[in-house]
């Protein structure tokens, strides 16, 4: 008898295998399954261990007709599958809004709350941000929220409160589409209101005056750390990068905002040093359609981000100080590396040309243990673009700054992060492919210069026989 059932059971493995294979498959064996008696008899039979291998082996989907087909295999599988119908909701009316909120709040399907993680707001105007905030309070593991406002910036004149601040106590993900701010200061101080934030994306986000281009000016503007921010992406002419240069800046150099009077200055100099490095080199010039940045490490004594925008990238290393017995931690740059980019459609060489390299050389000096400053230039470059470019930066900058800034130029590669690939996530096989790329490109273009120069020539052939 024991034997017999293990031979069914091993059917059931077997069987779910092959459904692994194709969704689609699965899909049109779903009505034998359900009317079959083998597999409700044996499923329970199996040892968990053993079931939840066989549910990693099914086709991963957010598609909620499949998770709709699994949920009604088995009362079983209805318990496991159901809930992940609810784990992604767009709300598209403040009906939406009205709805899940009655349904999060009865008895009969509160369940649900548990189930939420990710909650998108389509085009729901100011009208719904009661409804929407006291909603985010009964979602406990919601931690990704979107909010889409479509087309032309929505004012959004959201009060910082107590209400607003539990309302995104969970939240890791914050996305805003199309939507401007009476301030600066306010969308800031929304932000760092979200304790945990991971993930910040910004579409077409504007907000008005109030830039904070001071150290004392940035006194009373919020309160937060910002140290588990790892991604802050900008695109569609954000007004600036000041969101990501101010979070950065803070995370990278340990500093926790205050809104408290403190004894000294409101941001320690190399904190507000690195929001003026960004903002210098990432300056807004009409080109800034994406703008993202990365944290590449955070360890206990190493901070590092990446910013990359069409026409170049940047690299800040930020390492833990030592200091005598007592002292308070601290946190200085250590490495600065400014990169051109491979995109062959822009005028890269202009870019950095037209960075205000003399305001660039004020920052250093308030690095005091920059160990390099260093500028890579890539294949875009020519060797006549390269000079320009070292006298400029030479004359602007090394007889203000130690250490002195470095140039560094290679034609043979698409750009230069393959100059530093560690810095950029880059292996060598990276850099070989990177190079070979190069001589691929220019065999192309010798090639399409000799093709159009013998048309030219047959073409000049062709005309004297005519006048002949």
């Amino acid at each position: 008898m024991d034997s017999m059932k293990d031979h069914d059971a091993g059917k059931v493995v077997a069987f779910m295998r092959d459904l692994s294979r194709s969704m689609e498959k699965f899909m049109r064996l779903l009505p034998r399954l359900i009317d079959g008696e083998l597999f409700p008899r044996h499923w329970e039979r199996l040892p968990t261990e053993l079931r939840d291998h066989i549910y990693g082996l099914l086709p991963r989907s957010d598609r909620k007709t499949g998770f709709s087909a699994l949920s009604l295999v088995s009362h079983t599988w209805c318990r496991r599958f159901r809930p992940r119908l609810f784990a992604r909701l767009t709300l598209i009316t403040e009906g939406d809004d009205r709805t899940l909120y009655g349904m999060v709040r009865s008895p009969l399907s509160a369940w649900l709350a548990e189930h939420i993680a990710v909650l998108h707001f389509d085009r729901i105007g100011p009208r719904g941000y009661p409804l929407w905030t006291a909603l985010l309070r009964l979602l406990p593991v919601c931690h990704d929220v979107w909010h889409d406002f479509g087309g032309k910036p929505v004012r959004v004149s959201l009060s910082h409160s107590a209400g607003l601040k539990s309302s995104l106590r969970s939240i890791t993900s914050l996305t805003l589409r199309y939507c401007n701010f009476p301030s600066f200061r306010i969308l800031l101080r929304i932000l760092a209101d979200i304790t945990y934030l991971e993930e910040v994306d910004l579409s077409g986000v504007t907000w008005s005056g109030d830039g904070l281009t001071t150290a004392d000016a940035a006194s009373n503007v919020c309160t937060g750390a910002f140290s588990h921010v790892r991604s802050v992406i900008m695109w569609n002419y954000t007004n600036n990068v000041a969101v990501a240069a101010w979070i950065l800046a803070a995370a990278s150099t340990r500093h926790s905002f205050t809104r408290r009077r403190t004894v000294g200055p409101a941001v320690p100099a190399e904190t507000w040093a690195i929001i003026d490095l960004i903002q210098m080199f990432f300056k807004d010039d009409g080109e800034l359609l994406t703008v993202g940045f990365d944290v590449k490490e955070a360890t206990a004594d190493t901070y590092r981000f990446v910013g990359s925008l069409p026409s170049a990238y940047i690299s800040v290393r930020v390492v833990k100080s030592a200091l005598a017995a007592g002292a308070n931690e601290a946190w200085s740059v250590r490495q600065i590396v400014l990169a051109d980019s491979d995109k062959r459609y822009l005028n890269l060489h202009q870019y950095f040309h037209s960075r205000d390299w003399s305001a660039l050389a004020s920052l250093p000096p308030a690095f005091p243990k920059l160990q390099q400053f260093q500028v890579l230039c890539g294949e875009m470059y020519s060797e006549e673009d390269f000079r320009a470019l070292s006298d400029k930066v030479a004359e602007a900058m090394n007889n203000h700054t130690h250490p002195p800034a470095t140039l560094q130029h290679d034609r043979d590669l698409p750009d230069v992060r393959y100059l530093q690939p560690a810095l950029f996530d880059l292996t060598e096989a990276d850099v070989e492919a990177g190079r070979e790329e190069v001589r691929r490109r220019r065999v192309k273009e010798r090639e399409e210069r000799e093709e159009k120069r013998r048309l030219l020539v047959a073409h000049d052939s062709d005309s004297k026989s005519e006048m002949d």
